[in-house]
């Protein structure tokens, strides 16, 4: 199986057409489309509050932070954070990251190399994105009562998503500089 999926990546991503494609497309998804997707969140909030959703939040974040977000967006901008998982989140961002990923790493570390198997490793931060998203969704829908599930897992992915968002292109790099030296 795994055999399978990277040489997928590999025939399909694994060249600089795909890699700076994915690169644009990401850029504009994370640049443009999920701030913009973001706003109505944030429209009825207080001006103090960070325009922050508990996604971007580096590291992770604290159930404190998650309950005071909730709060303070209202039931208008709880309506629109689920709204903005429903019609961006849980579809395109980390998905397009994740893809710019493989294809990184696929450059990286050519098919038939002994690190081929870490082209992969890309889609673990979709994976945990996801499971991050779930957490989210759930806690904006069932607001003012979070779940204890929630609460205790949702900054685990979220921790693991950006730990792999950092650590992903690092490993590429290392891939690179390997091949250079």
């Amino acid at each position: 199986m795994l055999k399978a999926v990277t040489d997928l990546i590999y025939n399909v991503l694994g060249n600089w057409w795909a890699f700076s494609a994915l690169l644009v497309l990401s850029g504009v998804l994370f640049g443009y489309v999920v701030p913009r997707a973001q706003r109505p969140i944030f429209a009825h909030a207080p001006p103090d509050l960070p325009r922050k959703v508990l996604d971007v939040h580096m590291m992770t974040w604290t159930p404190a932070q998650a309950r005071r977000l909730l709060e303070e967006i209202g039931p208008e901008g709880r309506r629109a954070y689920q709204a903005f998982y429903l019609q961006v989140d849980f579809w395109f961002p980390t998905l397009v990251t994740s893809l710019l990923y493989c294809s990184l790493l696929a450059l990286a570390f050519p098919q038939g190399s002994r690190f081929a198997w870490l082209a992969p490793w890309g889609m673990l931060g979709w994976v945990f994105d996801e499971a991050e998203n779930i957490t989210h969704f759930r806690m904006v829908r069932s607001y003012p009562k979070l779940s204890g599930l929630s609460l205790r897992w949702g900054p685990v992915f979220t921790y693991c998503k950006w730990l792999l968002a950092i650590v992903t292109p690092v490993i590429g790099v290392v891939g690179f500089v390997g091949r250079l030296l």
